[in-house]
């Protein structure tokens, strides 16, 4: 089943699973209500289910994370929308922190020379 959020938040690819419900989704899609937040819309086959589940907190398990890789490669063409300008920013930021990090934690396992006394 299908759901949106903010691929900054939740790639594109993401499977997860409503705790409570059993339901899988994964999140193929994203809105501009979303962006910036931790929120998920899911959905459902009709207007009707729709209606019924209304608004909620629940808790979710990630089956599987998505892609930023990918989430970046469909954004790309659409970067004229302020929407999607601020998700690729996000995600951007977020590779250019994970080399950092990277590069920090190989620096740290580097033989340290010697000093002399």
């Amino acid at each position: 089943m299908s759901a949106a959020s903010d691929w900054s938040h939740f790639p594109l690819g993401t499977r997860f699973r409503i705790a409570d419900t059993n339901e899988e989704y994964v999140i193929d899609d994203y809105g501009i209500a979303l962006i910036g937040t931790d929120t998920i819309d899911l959905y459902k086959p009709s207007r009707l289910e729709m209606k019924q589940w209304g608004v909620r907190h629940v808790n979710i398990d990630i089956l599987q994370w998505g892609s930023e890789e990918q989430s970046l490669k469909v954004l790309a063409p659409r970067c004229k929308h302020r929407c999607v300008q601020k998700m690729v920013a996000s995600l951007q930021q977020k590779k250019t922190q994970g080399k950092k990090e990277l590069l920090a934690s190989l620096d740290s396992k580097k033989p340290q020379p010697k000093k002399k006394a």
